[in-house]
């Protein structure tokens, strides 16, 4: 079997150079030619028109939300686009110039997402059957024009669509002009938006809506006058209102968002001049902890410049409990006394039972961490086809969150580490992109400053140190570190036989020189000096990559891949030859070295495509992976996977899907006692397998099927099963096997009513062996889990009365259960039947009235969540754990485990439009 992966690389390679060499190269020919792309700009939309020869695009849309796509077999476009690009002033903000592995796109983004398309093509009267025009009709709302005289006068224009407001991850590049080349390694996929041409002599006609535009006007007619300078605002303002109940002292219900704010608000501004100039801002949740406000403007083609602030909290708990003084800074401290009084405790009942005592009025608190992210973009495309980015960006870190500090193998202590952390970031792009070339050149830098470097932390069992019982521990914090970058790409296209190749490198360096903490604060030991002052910690690491796709025959694609990586820790070696002191109980006399791990990564696949039969294609694949490690138990591993998949959809209301991947993982020697190279014997179970490092056969099938039986009702189901046998693992991690079920349904009714259903069944299971030392003998036992998720729900949007009252709902539902069973020869064991045992219920109601003559929208809303939670570990959850007789367990806790939560918000949002 391995002879045959081996060289299934070398026959495909064969394969291909056979298949280049016998292939006349008039045979890859381009099957279409857009000779010319015009625009014409009417009162109620933007008329773009392709003149072409050749065959029709085997897909023409569906719109999506900010873009239309027209997608070729082959194609040659005579006209430069991103000159085309320039020179646009009406609902589109760019054309592009997209290849792929099937096909060659051309995309046209639209300047205000959700507009409106129709099209269609209509047949030259001197050259029919092979030249025709492509039309397409764009409407979307865009300041006034003057009309040309030959546009059609029984046109009526749409309702109006409202500006747009920029998605949260701001670019200035989304709304200016973008070369050609900037995304020709972008993957197209050919599913299920598939609309092919009645004929293939003679396009069909394709429309997005019942309504057929008029003819298009003739070349000369699609010229407009010269525009008079205007200056156009537009825009939204949204004030929110919220009554807020919840039942539970959890912090779950906002964990990472902030929904029970009375009083908050969104904005957006849109500002243009002559369709030349654009300011655009936008605001969400104006007055809440999480919170994000962007802005940018520029000039289209010329210049833009972006700036964004985002706030977002993460929330851990409320009312945690602490004896502590100082959270949040770098030493939480203990009042003397109640370490004395907690040491002369004559037994762990009263140690416990006096702990119990002074967290009754213990200070309460909830930890959480506020990011303040702030970003700049200055992005310069005057100079087409070289382009310019700078991007600046500064994050703030602060507050407290659950820590854990230990004293000795059986203390523990809850404690809440200080978050003070400043990151900046900087990065520099330049990029030439001018088809077929693509060079792009990006160097960036970042820098990390935790402004708490440790933490100390009193301990509450003792006063006084002692060999055995230290009075405070401390711990080192996340390390000052810097990192540099600079990444290479380019991409080379128009090759013959629809050939494109694309070739990246990158190489980094990662540093960090903190000082060493010193082995221990407890004055009773007499601790070894510190080797080194500093730690001068280095990592370099470099990325080669290569990618070949091809078209050689009409009915078949091939792709290449190479990929080369390598972590290279350079950190310098230290040994300790006198020995540590472990978690400031006792000094340990071993001498110990670190060993800095490195490895590195070489992948090489390829993947061939066959048209098989009507609308279907089959792939198949080889990828091999070979990984280098040093200092881990094994330092050689090689990967073959092979995969196949299957596309159809030869019937228009049926797509079909499936897939099917095989991985053998073959492992060299496994070294269970690499870490004795360190000095320390960590007295590792010789036939234990770390499961990344295992030999291992891995399968995967995957089935999709989407019907439509009518226009109206798409239904869609999938089948998933995987499974990871750890075949040579004697201890471990054995086999881990997933099954996935689901089914998902949308129907349309007309304008009036949307509606969405949809279940998912997951399975996971795995089985884990171990030994354990028994004491007069060791023994065996299994571990086999089991999760079970089921997740449901669905939706409405039901228009009450049209274009004034809309009711919307949602409801979800998610259910975990999981189980942990153990087995043994020696003995029987308890299971645990909740592990992380969780129940989500979500409904979200609101009830819109919209007032066009006044442009403003009133929403009336009502948002429930319930959850609930069970975990064996959390059950008879104490502060203080003790066990049957009430003794100290040795934990002192501060109740942040995850609580049961029931909320209810009633909100009210008005909406005022201006234009």
């Amino acid at each position: 079997m391995k002879r045959v992966l081996s060289t299934t690389p070398c026959r495909l390679v064969v394969l291909i150079m056979v298949c280049f060499l016998i292939l006349p190269p008039t045979a890859m020919a381009s099957e279409t030619t857009i000779n010319n792309i015009r625009e014409g700009l009417h009162p109620a939309y933007t008329r773009i028109v392709f003149d072409c020869s050749g065959k029709a695009p085997e897909v023409v849309g569906p719109a999506q939300t900010d873009f239309i796509s027209l997608r070729y077999a082959g194609l040659e476009v005579i006209p430069a686009l991103d000159q085309i690009s320039g020179r646009l002033g009406g609902a589109v903000d760019r054309i592009e110039l997209r290849e792929a592995e099937h096909q060659t796109e051309i995309r046209l983004s639209f300047k205000a997402p959700g507009a409106r398309v129709k099209s269609m093509m209509i047949p030259s009267a001197s050259n029919a059957g092979k030249d025709y025009r492509l039309v397409l009709d764009i409407y979307a709302e865009l300041p006034a024009t003057k009309a040309s005289a030959a546009a059609p006068a029984t046109e009526v224009a749409p309702s109006p669509v409202p500006q747009p407001a920029f998605a949260r991850v701001v670019s200035a590049a989304a709304f200016a002009a973008v070369p050609v080349a900037a995304a020709v390694t972008e993957p197209i996929e050919n599913r299920g938006d598939v609309a092919s041409a009645a004929s293939a002599d003679m396009p069909a006609v394709y429309a997005q809506s019942a309504v057929e535009p008029d003819e298009p006007a003739a070349a000369a007619e699609m010229e407009t006058a010269p525009e008079e300078s205007q200056l156009v605002v537009s825009g939204e303002a949204s004030l929110i209102l919220r009554s807020a109940d919840r039942e539970g002292d959890s912090a779950k219900f906002e964990e990472y968002r902030d929904i029970t704010a009375p009083v908050s608000g969104n904005a957006t501004i849109d500002v243009e001049k002559d369709r030349d100039y654009y300011l655009r801002g936008k605001a969400e949740g104006i007055g809440q902890d999480d919170q994000w406000v962007g802005a940018e403007g520029g000039r289209y083609g010329k210049f833009g410049i972006d700036a964004t602030w985002d706030k977002i909290i993460h929330r851990y708990g409320y009312d945690a409990r602490t004896l502590f003084s100082g959270v949040g800074s770098g030493y939480m401290t203990l009042d003397d006394n109640l370490q004395a009084d907690i040491q002369s405790a004559p037994n762990a009942g009263e140690v416990a039972s006096r702990l119990d005592g002074y967290l009754a009025s213990a200070v309460t608190g909830d930890p959480d961490v506020t990011r303040d992210q702030r970003k700049l973009g200055i992005n310069l495309l005057a100079f087409d086809p070289f382009t310019l980015r700078v991007d600046l960006a500064n994050e703030k870190r602060e507050g407290t969150r659950p820590f854990a500090g230990a004293f000795n193998s059986s203390q523990m202590v809850e404690l809440f580490e200080p978050v003070d952390y400043d990151t900046t970031d900087m990065k520099i792009i330049g990029e030439y992109a001018l088809a077929p070339f693509l060079l792009n050149v990006a160097y960036q830098y970042s820098q990390f400053k935790n402004n708490e470097d440790t933490l100390r932390f009193d301990n509450p069992l003792r006063a006084t140190d002692a060999v055995g019982g230290p009075s405070n521990g401390t711990t080192d914090l996340a390390p000052d570190n810097q990192y540099h970058n600079l990444n290479v790409n380019g991409a080379l296209t128009h090759l013959p036989w629809r050939s494109q190749i694309t070739a990246s490198a990158a190489w980094g360096r990662m540093t960090q020189d903190d000082a060493l903490v010193p082995f221990t604060s407890n004055t009773a030991i007499t601790a070894p000096a510190l080797p080194a002052e500093r730690v001068d910690a280095r990592v370099d690491t470099s990325l080669y990559k290569f990618r070949f796709t091809s078209k050689p025959l009409s009915f078949m694609r091939v792709k290449g891949s190479f990929r080369y990586y390598d972590y290279d820790n350079r950190t310098g070696v230290i040994d300790f030859p006198d020995g540590y002191v472990e978690t400031d109980d006792a000094p340990v006399a071993t001498a110990i070295r670190n060993l800095p791990t490195s490895y590195t990564q070489t992948q090489a696949g390829a993947d061939v495509g066959f048209d098989v039969f009507t609308r279907s294609n089959l792939t198949l694949g080889y990828q091999y992976e070979k990984t280098d490690r040093t200092n881990r138990e094994v330092a050689e591993q090689e990967d073959h996977i092979m995969k196949a998949s299957l596309d159809t959809r030869a019937l228009d209301w049926l797509d079909l899907r499936t897939s099917y991947a095989r991985t053998e993982r073959d492992i060299g020697d496994y070294r269970y006692d690499v870490y004795l190279d360190g000095g320390q014997d960590l007295a590792q179970l010789p036939q234990l397998r770390k499961y990344d490092q295992a030999d291992l056969t891995r399968d995967f099938v995957e089935f999709l099927a989407t019907v439509y039986p009518t226009d109206a009702l798409a239904l869609s189901g999938s089948v998933a099963y995987g499974t990871d046998d750890f075949h040579n693992s004697p201890y471990g991690l054995i086999e881990d096997n997933r099954y996935v079920f689901s089914f998902d349904t949308d129907y349309t009714l007309g304008e009036r009513l949307t509606l969405n259903l949809f279940y998912t069944h997951e399975i996971y299971q795995n089985e884990q062996r171990a030994r354990q030392n028994g004491g007069v003998t060791d023994f065996d036992w299994t571990a086999e889990g089991q999760d079970l998720v089921d997740t449901l729900g669905g939706g409405f949007k039901l228009a009450l009365i049209r274009d004034l009252l809309d009711l919307d709902l949602i409801y979800a539902f998610s259910d975990f259960d999981g189980n942990l069973e153990f087995s043994s020869p020696a003995g029987s064991f308890d299971d645990f039947s909740a592990v992380d045992d969780t129940k989500t219920h979500m409904l979200n109601t609101k009830l819109v009235y919209h007032n066009t003559s006044l442009d403003f929208d009133v929403a009336v809303g009502y948002l429930w969540e319930k959850f609930d939670y069970s975990d064996f570990a959390a059950e008879g959850f104490s502060y203080v754990p003790t066990d049957t007789a009430g003794n100290y367990q040795g934990a002192l806790l501060a109740g942040t485990l995850p609580q049961d939560y029931d909320a209810h918000v009633i909100y009210t949002r008005i909406t005022f439009r201006y234009h």
